[in-house]
């Protein structure tokens, strides 16, 4: 349940006289329910939820100040059923650690960088398989932040990658992980295209040679190629060509038929490829090439 009070209200007196009215025989003998009241200063917003969590999303926007009815000791177990968390807090606003824990997470989507806030929040990587990633910059601070989670998610099969900030930069992306379980890779939602020079950079980094599913974004087509033919353990390619988005768009603007551009450039990659890896299916989908290779 969600709720607001006044601006100029005291907060913590409002919520103590809350959670009065779940400290009652009822609720913890009878039912033995707790209720957690979780609040942010920088807003007049509550959110009152009964304890163990019942829901398997949780989302964090803001750094919360909590109270509960619940014995401080029974915390750590009382999110396990949350297993998908979104955390897009900046650090540097907050610098107080978290008082509740998440020990069974296997999705999550996070802004980078992070304090100690996130850190002390969740106990351990062990469950989490899919991490989708929004980079506020590419410090060297956020890069170490991110080897460090990789570092921990020995499970982690899934990693996507986005910009927040318009001044991150595609090449200085921490692709050298050692994390050896990373398989599928989302690169397209950086929302910039590599060129030929920085397709082959990450196409020797270890998370491309490992990669068996990519997403990505490429500025010219014999990028695709090139990436085809060393990326060795890759079986499925998911790729938007800038150069021949181009030509779409100028075929439109001529009101002449769009198939013919994504067709030839079909052809020309099944030419290309001819020979080279087993390349099952070429197709277009929507504006984005489909390979399936064996």
């Amino acid at each position: 349940m969600t709720g607001c009070f006044e601006r100029n209200a005291m907060i913590e007196e409002y919520v103590d006289e809350l959670l009065n009215t779940f400290r009652t025989p009822f609720w913890l003998d009878e039912r033995g329910w707790f209720v957690r009241c979780d609040w942010d200063q920088t807003d007049s917003n509550i959110l009152l939820y009964t304890l163990p969590y019942a829901f398997d999303y949780f989302c964090v926007f803001n750094s919360k100040i909590g109270k509960s009815t619940c014995p401080q000791e029974n915390n750590q177990w009382s999110y396990d059923a949350a297993r998908q968390l979104t955390y897009y807090v900046k650090s540097e606003k907050y610098s107080h650690l978290s008082d509740i824990q998440f020990c069974k997470v296997d999705s999550l989507k996070i802004r980078f960088p992070v304090s100690d806030y996130f850190w002390s929040m969740i106990s351990t990587f062990d469950h989490l398989t899919s991490c989708e990633i929004m980079l506020d910059d590419t410090t060297e601070e956020c890069k170490k932040q991110l080897q460090l989670l990789l570092s921990r998610a020995s499970r982690l099969s899934f990693l996507g990658l986005s910009k927040f900030s318009p001044t991150s930069s595609i090449e200085n992306l921490p692709l050298e992980t050692m994390n050896v379980s990373i398989k599928r890779l989302d690169l397209k939602r950086l929302h910039e295209s590599y060129d030929e020079e920085q397709c082959m950079k990450f196409s020797h980094s270890h998370l491309a040679m490992q990669c068996e599913e990519l997403h990505i974004s490429v500025k010219y087509r014999i990028s695709i190629c090139h990436l085809v033919k060393t990326m060795h353990n890759l079986r499925l390619l998911y790729v938007k060509c800038e150069e021949n988005e181009q030509k779409r768009y100028s075929i439109e603007d001529n009101k002449q038929d769009q198939s013919s551009t994504e067709n030839k450039l079909v052809n020309w990659l099944e030419q290309q490829l001819s020979g080279v890896r087993s390349v099952i299916e070429i197709s277009d989908c929507c504006g984005t090439i489909v390979l399936r290779i064996s």
